[in-house]
């Protein structure tokens, strides 16, 4: 199961979506007759969700075909409120006005919704209503009123006592409540209708949640915020736990319709993705829908051979497979302050960016490690340590691999937040604390708003982060923020989720995560080396020990190309004369470096005995280039530092009979200019007696050679750097000793 197998199939999908397209952009399919327009709208969606762009001309016609129509029924003007509560221009959004208005105006004296005056259901039964075309009907308004279509507040009330007073005992739902005398059609719990309730009610929720809170407000104190409802979306989820089913509709015993399977897989992804479940009962449902959908696929693309089951199968895999967001980390047995912060964040942003995201809940007990490509958040704790109970090595694992945490305190307090401070310096002390200030890409990565270059000051919040020095690792929130994203207060508040999702492409190193089944590359062990080659970081006055796991990580691409291994030794202390055992000695940092006369002339000795210095600002910081060119000036004449050229060994990597790789020409990383043509490394160094004896990098290598996301590193792309750095140390241990022997 991989992202890319997944792709093709959505892939296929589309093509035969559109390949049934007609020249005026309707899609005919087998509801055509009836609900004009309402198959062509549920495509539309599923197309949007697989990533079509709403410029894309044969999309295009589908939907100036969908704004001509005057649909009489709930389940197109649902579906089409959908699509275009995702689209920009005037003419669409006149529409959608008119969508929702139809739809307040046909919601039923009990909250619900039947199949709209033009379906004969209406004729023969007026009073009818039914769960499907509710949970479509409120879906509706939730996507309209998130784009600024106001929906009025009784309508949302008026669809909670829908959805209460018809769940059965059983914690679930079934098709239709009672009508008058009548009794009503499949009312025993199945498990569209009760997916269906779950994910409405999470709705309600978000919609009515605030109500039964103080509001949030950055100048006010409030009391915190829970999940509204909860037993109703508790019992819910119990019933979908006990009777989960992938491959048919558990529990539903009447007549079997065409493309059931499919809308009731639409319904389960719905309410595991609003509740940010991972599994049901241990089960990976979003890999075991992909995978079922995929098996079932036909060879021309379709489900079922139909517009309809394909469009919802479309929807499901385009959903499963999203990229997580977020990770929220649970701190005891229940979501804690404000559960509903992830949930708005990540749907804002998947409508910011145009593509489904996904966000999930984790806890201690979940199997394996945190996945570095995916944000970290932590919403509460106490003033108490141990912050992380149990989980401390999986954390620092999870930092040191590169990946980023954002911690909310509850409340903003500030004993908790300085309970996290000492608690996460105490786990990386070669961390330090530093204050976000405005230039940080957080405040104007790609979401900015209130200004043209980023969040103003007046409404940026107080974040203490903690980090090496390279990037922010962990980020604490100083002040209240979450409530304005659990209450999704999305107009006053824009800028809090924009910081929320500069924070998450921050984490990414400035990119979306990869699918939720991207191929992780596996750490496969190196062979033994069969020998070693000795390297040293050198000391001074700054930090010297930057991306600690960069040496470690290049050994291993050396050993998996040749049986030799980089063993690093402890870091040279210059004060002292430094041992000619050690092969290179590498300098790195983003504190410029400073060096006394004593510690230059060990150096210097060091060098002239045949040892090799390799010099690299880690994310490469200019004040640090700059103090290692002066450095080099007081050991040598200011001749001395000249650029490679392009014939030069360590580019061409031809010595030791071609043991190197040829590096010409590079990729640097977006910071250092991705959009421009790879480009000549930009190296210095000094020669002596016909060796080189020193290599400067105006480019960071160290960070891009550790391999961890970094959006501030202006350097070379991963690969890159390694091939470099690997070119300077093999050169170094095969140039002839002090005593005119090899190095291993």
């Amino acid at each position: 199961m991989t992202d890319k197998a997944i792709r093709a199939s959505i892939d296929k999908a589309i093509t035969f979506l559109y390949s049934r397209q007609k020249p005026d952009g309707s899609i005919p399919n087998r509801h055509s007759g009836e609900y004009v327009g309402g198959g062509e709208a549920l495509a539309a969606f599923a197309l949007l969700t697989a990533g079509q762009s709403p410029d894309d001309p044969k999309l295009r016609r589908t939907l100036e075909y969908l704004k001509t129509r005057q649909p009489g029924h709930t389940y197109t003007r649902s579906f089409r409120a959908i699509v275009f509560s995702r689209i920009k221009g005037e003419h669409y959004r006149s529409v959608l006005a008119g969508d929702v208005k139809w739809l307040v105006k046909h919601q039923h004296s009990n909250g619900g919704w039947g199949y709209g005056p033009a379906s004969a259901m209406a004729r023969l039964k007026p009073e009818w209503t039914d769960a499907s075309n509710s949970q479509l009907a409120l879906l509706a308004l939730r996507e309209a009123s998130e784009s600024g279509i106001p929906v009025p507040r009784d309508v949302w009330m008026k669809a909670e006592s829908y959805w209460r007073r018809f769940r059965n005992k059983d914690g679930g739902w079934g098709y239709q409540p009672p009508i008058a005398d009548k009794p009503p059609q499949r009312s025993d719990s199945h498990g569209s209708m009760t997916a269906a309730g779950v994910a409405s009610y999470f709705i309600l929720a978000d919609k009515l949640g605030h109500l039964r809170e103080r509001i949030f407000s950055h100048d006010k104190r409030r009391d915190g915020g829970r999940l509204a409802f909860p037993r109703q979306i508790r019992h819910g989820l119990t019933w979908l736990r006990k009777n989960y089913k992938i491959d048919k509709n558990p529990r539903y015993i009447w007549m079997t319709m065409p493309g059931q399977l499919y809308y009731y897989l639409f319904c389960l992804q719905r309410a595991g993705y609003e509740a940010g479940m991972p599994t049901f009962v241990g089960n990976d449902y979003s890999e075991q829908m992909c995978r079922l959908l995929m098996d079932r696929q036909k060879p021309n693309g379709a489900w079922g051979g139909s517009i309809i089951d394909t469009s919802f199968a479309l929807l499901c895999m385009a959903k499963a497979s999203a990229p997580i967001v977020i990770n929220r980390l649970e701190l005891g047995k229940t979501p804690g302050t404000d559960p509903r912060d992830a949930a708005n964040i990540t749907r804002w942003m998947s409508r910011t960016v145009g593509r489904a995201l996904a966000w999930q809940q984790t806890n201690s007990k979940m199997p394996g490690e945190f996945p570095t490509e995916t944000l970290l958040y932590i919403n509460g704790g106490t003033g108490k340590a141990p912050v992380l109970r149990n989980m401390s090595e999986k954390f620092k694992r999870f930092i040191r691999n590169g990946g980023t945490c954002l911690v909310q305190p509850r409340l903003g307090d500030k004993k908790i937040a300085e309970s996290f401070q000492k608690y996460f310096l105490g786990l990386f002390p070669d961390y330090h604390r530093h204050d976000i200030g405005p230039d940080h890409p957080v405040f104007n990565l790609r979401f900015r708003t209130l200004g043209p270059v980023g969040i103003a000051d007046e409404h940026r919040p107080k974040i203490i982060g903690i980090g090496d020095g390279c990037r922010t690792r962990i980020f604490i929130l100083a002040e209240d923020v979450s409530g304005a994203w659990h209450q999704g207060r999305r107009r006053k508040y824009e800028h809090l989720f924009a910081l929320a999702g500069n924070i998450i492409l921050y984490s990414g190193g400035g990119k979306v995560p990869p699918g939720r089944f991207a191929a992780r590359q596996k750490t496969t062990p190196p062979p033994p080396a069969k020998r070693f080659i000795n390297v040293a970081r050198l000391k001074y006055n700054g930090d010297y020990n930057v991306c600690p796991l960069a040496i470690n990580r290049l050994g291993d691409t050396l050993a998996h190309s040749l049986p030799i291994g980089l063993k690093e030794l402890p870091p040279a202390d210059p004060k002292k004369p430094i041992a000619p055992s050690i092969t290179l000695l590498w300098l790195t940092g983003n504190t410029p470096p400073k060096f006394s006369r004593a510690e230059l002339t060990n150096i210097r000795k060091y060098l002239d005995s045949g040892g090799t210095l390799l010099i690299d600002p880690a994310i490469g910081r200019g004040d640090f280039h700059a103090a290692a060119g002066k450095m080099l000036e007081a050991m040598f004449d200011k001749d001395a530092i000249r650029p490679l050229k392009p014939d030069s060994p360590i580019v061409t990597g031809s010595f030791a009979g071609g043991v190197g790789a040829e590096v010409p020409k590079v990729r640097l990383t977006r910071r250092a200019g991705a959009d421009t043509k790879p480009a000549s490394p930009k190296l210095s160094a000094v020669v002596l007696d016909k060796r080189i004896a020193v290599v400067l990098s105006a480019y960071g290598l160290t960070c891009s050679v550790e391999g961890n996301p970094c959006v501030e590193n202006i350097g070379y792309v991963t690969d890159d750097a390694r091939k470099i750095a690997m070119n300077v140390i093999l050169y170094a241990a095969t140039r002839p000793g002090p005593a005119g022997e090899s190095s291993p």
